[in-house]
């Protein structure tokens, strides 16, 4: 009984820290992707007014 209850807590734990991994990842991407999106537009936006 023990040792049953010790494989579902060690299952129920890895399954919450890939849960939160996968959150983490896909925040961390989307600020990636926002923070690289967000640089190419200061560097458009410097390089129109260079031309205007």
């Amino acid at each position: 009984m023990v040792d049953g209850l010790y494989d579902i807590f060690m299952w129920v734990i890895n399954h919450i820290v890939l849960v939160i991994f996968g959150a983490v990842e896909k925040v961390l991407v989307l600020a990636g992707l926002g923070t690289v999106d967000w640089l190419c537009r200061q560097k458009t936006a410097a390089e129109q007014k260079v031309e205007d």
